[in-house]
């Protein structure tokens, strides 16, 4: 099976000695789907490439700087570190403080899953009876499940509902706002759009 490529973009680069091409891809049979289709993007000069990369911007490819790209994706990395460990400490906090014993033993007090699932079911952690019995087994319920399928913004109604509410929850939605709320930079674009894209 082929590729059918298609040239949408032939412009010179910045320094004029090379060119931007940029080509829209698909498999090479009759019923190609949106998902199997790609972009290829290319700095065809030797000066230029080293120098700037093709972004997606604001349903835009634009040419920005590469030193400016790097600068964002190290901080795109570094913010989503940050919520992750961020994450981290919250899991190992709520057990020192007994919060998650609690929650486990909540979850396991019930004497039937369905009348677990009757109380939780405002919680929307699962997508229906048949999987909430999946995730929380009756009696069955460990500080790993909780971990994996009761997110926080659920925990903390859970808690609530439990007449517990956690100053460790407080805390971790306020950082974790702070850490939503920063600013990325985003590379400056160099000249007009190289391709407005059809969404």
């Amino acid at each position: 099976m082929g590729t059918d490529r298609n040239e949408v973009v032939n412009i010179p680069c910045p320094c004029r000695q090379g060119r931007i091409i940029v080509t829209n891809c698909s498999p090479d049979h009759d019923y190609p789907r949106n998902s199997q289709s790609w972009r290829d993007e290319k700095i065809l000069c030797r000066d230029c490439e080293p120098k700037y990369c093709i972004v997606e911007q604001e349903e835009k490819l634009v040419l920005v700087r590469r030193q400016e790209c790097e600068q964002t994706e190290a901080a795109k990395k570094q913010k989503l570190q940050e919520m992750e460990r961020l994450k981290q400490e919250l899991w190992e906090n709520l057990e020192k403080n007994g919060e998650l014993d609690a929650v486990v033993g909540y979850l396991n007090s019930f004497k039937t899953t369905a009348t677990a699932y009757r109380h939780l079911s405002n919680l929307n952690i699962c997508l229906g009876f048949d999987d909430f019995r999946e995730k929380f087994p009756k009696q069955n319920c460990t500080k790993e499940r909780v971990r994996q399928y009761i997110y926080p913004q659920a925990l903390n109604k859970l808690l609530a509902q439990m007449q517990t509410p956690s100053k460790i929850l407080e805390r971790y939605f306020n950082h974790d706002l702070l850490l939503q709320s920063r600013t990325i930079p985003t590379p400056k674009p160099i000249g007009g759009p190289i391709l407005v894209l059809n969404r």
